[in-house]
């Protein structure tokens, strides 16, 4: 059964047939995310609709696969995640890389008032792992 909300504010419930309906693809709304979309096509119409789904795949562990490209910092300046990659692994055994500078994770601290070797802990969710800097005068 497939449950219809239209803009309108009509409500439907259709039963699900190929003859009617299929499935165009599917698409993760963001590594961490607990939902996904669904792409649903109206063979008749012509029309598609997108779908939210609820997945229980919690995540189990992340990893830093690659470090960020600068890890040697002055004092005052703030810490630059560009070039790091983390792999989040969920409880299917799915696992995805992120790179870039929109992380869904957050790393602290990002500023340090004392030279010297400093642990950097990203935290997404309820996994963390670390990684190591230094700060130079």
């Amino acid at each position: 059964m497939i449950d219809i909300n239209y803009t309108s504010g009509i409500k439907n419930t259709v039963a699900y047939s190929t003859d009617v309906f299929s499935i165009g693809w599917f698409d993760s709304l963001g590594p961490l995310s607990t939902q996904t979309r669904i792409r649903v096509y109206h063979n008749n119409s012509g029309k598609y609709v997108f779908i939210t789904a609820n997945i229980d795949d919690p995540l189990t562990a992340i990893k830093i696969t690659k470090l960020p490209n600068k890890t040697t910092y002055r004092l005052g300046e703030q810490l630059d995640l560009y070039g790091m990659e983390v792999m989040y692994s969920f409880m299917s055994g799915y696992s995805y890389i992120e790179s870039g500078v929109g992380y869904s994770c957050t790393c602290t601290p990002k500023t340090w008032d004392t030279i010297g070797i400093k642990t950097i802990t990203a935290t997404c969710g309820n996994q963390t792992t670390t990684f190591n800097i230094e700060v130079v005068p």
